[in-house]
């Protein structure tokens, strides 16, 4: 990949900024109440920051769990994926610390939360798809959910991952929240994945008669 991927703690050791137009957003909220947030971003030297997270699967391969929301009072469900990892060196879990101070002192504001996206050194990756496939090169592959439990088959607790994200701000005015997005794009599981090719379905038409 041509972006430059840094370690959480490459991150901190270099001049980074957060940038978002909190102003904005607040005014937005009050007129509007549907646009509860808005997104920042995390640069360096007036570029995006990516990043690289190292460590070992803390859960048993990739879960799949069910979400149900609200929207304009009528009931949403649907599915995720994610996978939880240990942070291999400390002194990124320390990073992310200071991420999240800096975030915090961003927002500046006593009555709002600020997440951290490290959970004494635990990091929950989720999974964006479209339609039955990854957003995420798994192993070098676009892998569709449908082969997750043949990933599981050969990745479970402990497996060593390298994982390339994009990561930015995010804040939420409705819920006084402030947080970092991590979104993977490329996932590198220690393992060979036996993958079960899916059926092949021929895009030409019968022809008309």
């Amino acid at each position: 990949m041509s972006k430059n991927y840094l370690l959480p703690s490459e991150i901190t050791n270099l001049l980074y900024t957060i940038e978002a137009d909190l102003e904005k957003g607040q005014e937005n909220y009050d007129e509007n109440q549907k646009r509860f947030g808005i997104d920042g971003t995390l640069k360096i030297q007036g570029k995006p920051v990516y990043v690289k997270l190292e460590g070992e699967l803390s859960t048993d391969g990739i879960v799949e769990g069910n979400w149900a929301l609200e929207v304009n009072g009528q009931p949403r469900t649907g599915k995720y994926y994610s996978f939880s990892l240990d942070l291999t060196k400390s002194e990124d879990e320390t990073a992310f610390d200071t991420l999240t101070d800096a975030l915090g002192h961003y927002v500046n504001d006593s009555d709002w939360k600020i997440i951290n996206p490290s959970n004494n050194g635990k990091v929950n990756i989720k999974l964006k798809f479209s339609g039955t496939k990854f957003d995420a090169r798994i192993n070098g592959s676009k892998l569709s959910v449908n082969n997750v439990d043949d990933i599981n088959t050969t990745v479970g607790y402990d497996t060593k991952v390298v994982v390339l994200a994009e990561i930015w701000p995010s804040f939420s005015f409705k819920e006084q929240r402030a947080q970092f997005n991590i979104v993977a794009r490329k996932i590198d599981f220690d393992a060979v994945l036996e993958i079960t090719p899916a059926p092949f379905v021929s895009a030409k038409k019968s022809a008309k008669k």
